[in-house]
């Protein structure tokens, strides 16, 4: 996939940090928006807090690698599974996944597991975020980027790749499809195919 930056666009966030993002081709020909992903921070999940939430999901989770708090701007709980069909079978507990983002100021939790090897995509993800407001996030940006800062922190590059694409939102009746990229030790990436809704000019008051 060639990157070739056509547009730039910078966004602050509400953590402070700057989004940059670029309009790059795919092989297809559509359009990509793609962004920078913040600095992430990390910090483990409790074993406590483990338990919990595979009582929540109503599925057991990989212990190894440990689940991770991993802070973009969003503080996400990222939680590794065994496959995409285990991902794809979660039916959460919203009403206790929303108090448990409360109760450890996280933004919502994002699972993902492995496709198989002739998939065209690499994970399957899910994104719930019910103590805001949107008990399944469609398509993630933030969560695929702090996946994508998962697998490089637990050392799972060389299985998934340094470019991959992810699926997300199968189960709400969405077949999204994101783009990764991983740039030497630090730079992340986030993509995804986009059509033109509206064009124009935004200028800022003096």
């Amino acid at each position: 996939m060639n990157y070739l930056p056509v547009v730039q666009v910078f966004v602050r966030i509400p953590s402070g940090s700057l989004l940059r993002g670029n309009q790059q081709p795919v092989d297809s020909g559509s359009p990509v928006i793609a962004f920078q992903l913040p600095s992430p921070s990390y910090q483990h999940l409790s074993e406590e807090q483990v338990r919990d939430l595979e009582s929540i999901l109503g599925s057991p989770v990989l212990h190894t690698p440990n689940p991770k708090f991993i802070n973009v701007g969003p503080n996400w709980a990222i939680v590794q599974l065994s496959s995409a069909a285990a991902i794809l079978a979660l039916q959460p507990d919203m009403a206790r996944l929303a108090a448990f983002n409360q109760q450890t100021n996280s933004t919502g939790v994002v699972v993902f597991g492995p496709h198989g090897e002739n998939e065209a995509a690499a994970i399957e993800v899910r994104t719930f975020a019910p103590f805001h407001g949107v008990n399944e996030d469609p398509v993630c940006g933030s969560g695929n980027g702090a996946v994508a800062a998962f697998l490089r922190e637990s050392k799972q590059i060389r299985k998934f790749g340094s470019t991959y694409i992810s699926s997300q939102g199968a189960v709400v009746g969405r077949n999204g499809r994101i783009f990764i990229a991983l740039d030497g030790d630090e730079s992340i990436r986030v993509g995804g195919q986009c059509v033109t809704c509206i064009d124009g000019v935004i200028v800022q008051p003096r």
